[in-house]
């Protein structure tokens, strides 16, 4: 049996040694996923609202007995693929209608605006969406949107006769009783210190309020949006802590289908009586993950998402930027 000998490391070898084997590792070995959990660096509590305050009017689709809206997130880098994706949304909607659009955090990379006026607005929102004329876009914060002002995206509502958002957690208005549509800033319910924060815990009351049945709710739908998957295919961060934080509340209120981004995919996936929708392709995508329970349906083509809505039925329709079907479900 042949005999190896060990030789010691010096001082120095050893310091050499532990500095450099991180590069020497594959990334997956050290953290499966392609980044950690962000803290954002300005405190929630600042930011002022727009309730009370004289906002843009939004339409009134209070008596429609069908609502369209498309669904997107992950899309302000001003490159040509964002374009592309807005031509191919503009393309839907002439033929299939669309009442507004949900937009699903990420939308100024690579590090938010620093005010309603910020140059980024027009290269990275207004012209990429010229062709939708004046749909109204209701946004969420994602975390590369707090790395510049929030405050700056809830400004810019009283600018633009598109953007909406009124505040870092609301209601869409002016909808049919049968629907209920409520978007969260899912960057302060990521961990544990944010969780019990009192900006987390009125995001959370506030959903409950409107999201839940009450005396004489006739909503037949409750959909929720944020920016960060509870179930993904992709790689980019932990979805185990929000889960754990938006389960209860998806169940308690009957929530039958969420919307995020984060991930830069297109994704289908169901679980615990509810559909999951991932849309972070509309300007960049990247690789799906293998896993179980595996997804209802899941690309990395660039696209978006149109989603139709009755008194009677759920629709949600996955698209790629030349406009094409890819994958529809119906519940």
């Amino acid at each position: 049996m042949a005999m190896h000998r060990t030789v010691p490391l010096s001082p120095l070898s050893a310091l050499l040694f532990f500095l450099f084997l991180p590069l020497a590792l594959p990334a997956c070995s050290l953290n499966p996923f392609k980044e950690q959990l962000e803290i954002p660096g300005q405190n929630p509590e600042t930011l002022r609202s727009l309730e009370g305050t004289q906002l843009p009017v939004s339409k009134d689709l209070a008596a429609r007995d069908g609502i369209h809206f498309l669904a997107f997130g992950d899309f302000g880098r001003g490159n040509e693929d964002q374009y592309r994706v807005g031509r191919a949304m503009a393309q839907v909607c002439a033929s299939q209608g669309c009442d507004f659009a949900i937009l699903l955090g990420d939308n100024i990379y690579g590090d938010g605006v620093e005010s309603a006026t910020d140059p980024q607005w027009e290269r990275k929102f207004q012209l990429p969406y010229a062709p939708l004329g004046e749909l109204e876009f209701w946004a969420t914060l994602g975390n590369h949107d707090w790395h510049g002002s929030a405050q700056a995206q809830i400004d810019r509502t009283q600018q633009s006769a598109q953007w909406r958002m009124p505040a870092p957690f609301y209601a869409v208005p002016h909808l049919p009783t049968w629907l209920k549509l409520f978007t969260l800033d899912t960057d302060f319910l990521l961990r544990e210190k944010e969780i019990s924060s009192p900006f987390a815990q009125r995001q959370l009351s506030a959903a409950r309020e409107a999201l839940c049945p009450g005396p004489g709710d006739a909503a037949a739908w409750r959909l929720l949006w944020g920016h960060h998957p509870v179930r993904s295919h992709g790689g980019h961060a932990p979805v185990e802590p929000l889960r754990a934080v938006l389960g209860p509340l998806i169940r308690d209120c009957g929530v039958q289908a969420y919307f995020a981004g984060h991930d830069h995919h297109q994704e289908l996936n169901e679980g615990d009586g509810y559909w999951q929708v991932i849309q972070g392709a509309a300007a960049k995508t990247e690789s799906v993950r293998e896993g179980a329970p595996a997804p209802l349906f899941a690309s990395d083509a660039l696209g978006f998402s149109w989603v139709s809505v009755t008194p009677i039925s759920l629709q949600v329709r996955f698209y790629d930027v030349s406009g094409n079907l890819l994958f529809e479900r119906s519940r």
